[in-house]
């Protein structure tokens, strides 16, 4: 289905979904705000250049990487 989004060229919609979810909240104070936005973009990235290539490795070893690096 994420192939599908990326090939149509409406990966910023998942984006947009995926920020009202898991994106900084007006409740937030600024800097938590900031670091929450920053994190999430990092991982919205990671997943967009992800497809981009094809989706050569599992979700499992994507996510295994980003543990390796410290990102989850």
């Amino acid at each position: 289905m994420m192939m599908l989004i990326q090939m149509r060229g409406l990966f910023h919609l998942f984006k947009e979904s995926y920020l009202t979810l898991w994106g900084p909240s007006e409740t937030m104070d600024n800097m938590t705000a900031y670091t929450v936005v920053f994190v999430a973009n990092g991982i919205l990235g990671w997943i967009e250049e992800w497809l981009k290539r094809g989706m050569c490795e599992s979700a499992e070893t994507m996510s295994t990487l980003l543990s390796m690096h410290g990102m989850l």
